[in-house]
């Protein structure tokens, strides 16, 4: 599978090519001594804030006209947040990289106009030695898609969720900060007022600008001011190492799936007690309009009618086994299963089938992560996780974004924006979104 340089830099042995040297505009240098750092090729490149440069950023190191011995060079970006942002790398003979050359795989920020990158040469004892400048310049997005801007290494968001703010929020499979965009994907932040980095696993929005947050060994978060303040609301909860799901439905009722067993909270957090007879495995709940709960557990349908506390496996659709679950704001159900979408507009005593599911390729034909938004459906098809939207439940069409070579899922998550741009976080190569 051919996949983006990580962590963008390339080391490349210096040999004959041709290349143009780029003019003294583009560059500003420190050049003093016996250690040089010059720029080869790639300065003076212009692309859409957020993208990658077209061509690579060529870098020349030498220390009295010959490779340098033990040494490293240190690359200096800007991120959104006006932050630099840092990337070393070892070279010399004596460090298993006998070049006189380096390359950068340069990301743009979200800065319209003249951005820098800084290279310098560190020499074996951690001096720096000489550096050079390099300037780009950001362009402003026009309709299209486009990559996020400001992101480490390109990673693929889990899961991303809405405020009523218009803010977006998203997380990774990384130690880190969750982070927000105002401006609908285009740019990212860390949102540096959440309690510390951790392994996120869930973030959860309300109409009522709430957040929930699950910490990965560490419990939940609840913020009542959409992100400026946080409580951790942990008690009764056991400490769980592994990956679980958070589960906030429209009744107000929060549920937590660990090894132990589901543990519910009507209190937003405050409190927690594990479930009296739940489903043993993973579920999926959501709640009709007068309170009764439905969820997906083990492929099967369960329906709780007393707040969670107990469940009971009611309803199949047509036995092949549910994936995943969506109610509507109308009680409509749809679910998820191998061979497409099956709709009840009845609670369950009765299905139809909305959607057929072809395989493509080598890929089955589950349906996945079904959701409205902007009067929409959208939803995976195929294990693929080929991005599908309908709005009327007869037209369907595919939502096409940037894959480049993707070998994998297409993506993992998807949402849209509060003006109805689609933001897609891909397998391989991070966030894009969609202006119209």
């Amino acid at each position: 599978m051919n996949r983006l340089p990580t962590p963008f830099i390339l080391l490349i042995a210096l040999l004959p090519f041709s290349c143009k040297k780029n003019n003294a505009s583009n560059t500003t240098s420190t050049s003093s001594g016996a250690y040089k750092i010059t720029l080869v090729s790639g300065g003076g490149q212009s692309d859409t804030i957020g993208n990658p440069l077209k061509d690579y950023i060529y870098f020349k190191m030498t220390y009295r006209n010959d490779t340098v011995s033990y040494g490293f060079v240190k690359y200096e970006v800007y991120d959104c947040d006006n932050n630099i942002q840092s990337t070393q790398v070892p070279i010399g003979k004596n460090n298993g990289n006998d070049v006189l050359q380096v390359s950068y795989y340069w990301i743009l920020n979200g800065t319209v106009g003249t951005q820098s990158l800084k290279a310098i040469l560190i020499d074996s004892s951690g001096v720096p030695r000489d550096s050079v400048v390099v300037t780009a310049t950001g362009i402003a997005p026009v309709k299209g898609w486009y990559h996020s801007g400001c992101l480490p290494e390109t990673p693929s968001f889990v899961a991303l969720a809405l405020q009523p703010t218009g803010r977006i929020l998203g997380f990774y499979n990384a130690q880190d900060y969750p982070y927000y965009s105002d401006d609908e994907g285009i740019t990212w932040h860390r949102l540096t007022t959440f309690k510390g980095n951790y392994i996120i696993n869930n973030i959860i929005t309300t109409p009522a600008n709430e957040i929930f947050i699950y910490a990965e060994a560490t419990g939940v978060f609840y913020s009542a001011d959409g992100g400026q303040n946080w409580e951790k609301r942990i008690s009764g909860l056991p400490i769980d190492d592994s990956r679980r799901n958070l589960i906030y439905t429209k009744s107000g009722i929060l549920f937590l799936q660990v090894n132990s067993g589901l543990f519910l909270s009507t209190d937003k957090g405050i409190s927690w007690h594990i479930a009296s007879n739940a489903p043993p495995i993973y579920l999926s709940a959501q709640s009709f309009s007068n309170g009764v709960l439905i969820g997906v557990a083990n492929q099967n349908l369960f329906k709780s009618i007393d707040g969670g506390e107990n469940w009971s496996d009611i309803w199949s659709s047509d036995g092949h086994g549910t994936a995943t679950l969506f109610l509507d704001t109308n009680g409509d159900i749809y679910t998820g299963e191998p061979d497409g979408i099956y709709l009840s507009k009845d609670t369950g005593a009765t299905w139809t089938k909305f959607y057929q599911s072809y395989p493509i390729g080598a890929n089955a034909g589950t349906v996945s992560r079904i959701t409205k938004q902007n009067g929409a459906l959208y939803f995976y098809a195929t294990e693929k996780n080929i991005l599908m939207r309908t709005a009327d439940g007869v037209n369907f069409e595919q939502q096409y974004f940037p894959l480049y070579d993707n070998n994998g899922r297409d993506s993992y998550s998807y949402i849209l924006s509060a003006n109805n741009h689609l933001v897609v976080s891909t397998e391989w190569y991070g966030l894009h979104y969609y202006l119209p």
